[in-house]
């Protein structure tokens, strides 16, 4: 078994010590947790590997995964993933655009915040928070931190999309049928203005009411098939080049060289075409009032 070494311990019932298998002490277990904890300080991503011996292996275990608990801790691996050297600039120079650049991840909280603080992404008085505390919030507490949320780790694909429906208000249900159909089995009364995502009325009610309501615009990118709900509700949904057919039908733009430096180009682009188009207009305007104002 391999994967994110902080569930993959919690699993473990013993340790694997240059050939010999241990009980895994509540205090051995601390030290552990204090390597993965340095590692994910140190930028690097963590993965554990554990075994479990079978006297005989169920019938129908190429169909049903055997129990995954009770198992023997193997190894614990750090993996490195450099910032490329565009990156930070590029981030810099999004943000003195007025751009606010999240980071949205399934790496382990301290291993995002440490990369995130490579990048210039998480700042002074930035929140860092993980998915499962994400999903317990309410619509009202997710205003509240939405301005200063930067990185959100542990999460997963319906959290992005989540945040995504938040900030730009353009897929929340209007009713509480549509709500029902996002939340199926849950009670509309109770629970409307406590789950996440929120309801349209609400959403309009928090910015000003009813035709003051102003989201954000949102850009998305992403790679994976899991990331296309995401991609389809953001303003702009940005696929790598690298990434899946799916994810790529889903969103408006594919960078092509998967930098984030190219994002920064599309944007600088787009600015600068809807600059002209405004220039265009008010040269042409003027120019025809002035026309008309002599002729007439």
């Amino acid at each position: 078994v391999k994967g994110a070494s902080e569930y993959v311990l919690g699993r473990c019932s013993s340790v694997s010590n240059n050939g010999n298998v241990e009980r895994l002490s509540e205090s051995l277990n601390q030290d552990i947790n204090g390597v993965i904890l340095g590692m994910a300080r140190n930028a690097l991503r963590t993965i554990g590997v554990a075994h479990r011996d079978f006297d005989s292996l169920p019938a129908d275990w190429e169909n049903t995964a055997p129990d995954s608990d009770d198992l023997t801790f193997d190894c614990l691996c750090g993996i490195q993933d450099p910032l490329r050297p565009d990156v930070v600039d590029a981030v810099r120079t999004c943000q003195r655009a007025g751009i606010m650049v999240r980071m949205v991840t399934g790496d382990n909280i301290e291993t995002a915040k440490a990369i995130a603080r490579q990048c210039g992404i998480l700042t002074e008085g930035g929140e860092a928070m993980e998915g499962p505390t994400f999903r317990d919030l309410t619509p009202e507490q997710l205003d509240r931190i939405l301005p200063r949320l930067q990185v959100l780790a542990r999460s997963s694909p319906d959290d992005k999309h989540t945040l995504v429906v938040r900030l730009n208000g353009v897929k929340l249900p209007h009713d509480k049928e549509q709500w029902q159909e996002m939340h199926p089995g849950k009670d509309w009364d109770q629970l409307k203005d406590r789950v996440l995502p929120g309801y349209r009325a609400e959403w309009e009610a928090a910015r000003g009411g009813h035709g003051k309501a102003f989201g954000e615009v949102v850009g998305v990118t992403g790679d994976g098939t899991n990331d296309a709900p995401a991609l389809k509700a953001a303003d702009v949904g940005l696929a790598m080049g690298t990434g899946t057919d799916v994810a790529k039908s889903a969103s408006d733009i594919v960078i092509l060289d998967d930098r984030f430096s190219s994002i920064k180009q599309a944007v600088l682009w787009g600015r600068s075409v809807y600059d002209n188009i405004r220039k265009f207009l008010q040269f042409q305007l003027t120019v025809n009032v002035v026309a008309l104002v002599i002729t007439f």
